[in-house]
């Protein structure tokens, strides 16, 4: 994917070189600790464990995570076009680029009434879709938040630190077959928001 290679390639060469000095101080700790301890191995087991810990287990683990993350981009890349998130008005917006140990990758965003919302999958249940609204922050009390905790929960909605989350079905979108309909659902969910006195994130 094009992503991958534009924006993912100088990130997993960081992350394997941190990976490995990290790995390379615990390993140095340890030797150093069984010298003290008169039970330091021979040269070729250090080498051994210097070798496969510092490039084999960092590179395979990296190999797995990316082989992981391909197959959820692919998913995601499928499901937005079944849903036709383009004649909406989604577009692509990459995420994750400050974040060090986290690839980058592509999620839909528009605006609706000046909050921003952006669709991706969910990290928690990839049967769903969430739709994420930054928010900008305001106090809200123990017993006000218990409320809207308990109304949220039967529209599958969170309030989240910084944002307001919905989750819809895959299988419901994919089965209405219609972005329409999904596009009501989204203003509706911007409609409760303002209703119930959350400001868009500036």
């Amino acid at each position: 994917m094009d992503i991958f290679h534009k924006t993912n390639r100088r990130k997993i060469i960081r992350i394997l070189i941190r990976s490995s000095l990290i790995i390379l101080s615990f390993i140095l700790t340890v030797f150093l600790i069984a010298y003290f301890n008169s039970s330091l191995p021979d040269v070729k087991t250090i080498i051994l464990i210097l070798f496969f810990g510092c490039i084999i287990f960092p590179v395979g683990l990296m190999s797995f995570s990316i082989i992981i993350w391909t197959m959820i981009q692919n998913k995601k890349k499928r499901l937005f076009e079944s849903l036709e998130l383009n004649k909406i008005g989604f577009v692509d917006k990459e995420i994750n680029e400050e974040r060090f140990w986290k690839l980058c990758e592509n999620i839909k965003t528009k605006k609706v009434d000046n909050y921003v919302i952006n669709a991706n999958l969910s990290e928690t249940n990839s049967n769903q879709l969430e739709i994420e609204i930054p928010l900008k922050w305001r106090p809200v009390d123990k017993n006000e938040f218990e409320v809207l905790e308990s109304e949220f929960k039967l529209l599958n909605i969170e309030l989240k630190i910084g944002c307001i989350v919905k989750q819809f079905s895959i299988k419901t979108l994919l089965a209405m077959k219609d972005s329409a309909k999904f596009n009501k659902g989204i203003f509706e969910f911007v409609s409760l928001t303002k209703q119930k006195g959350f400001e868009p994130e500036l």
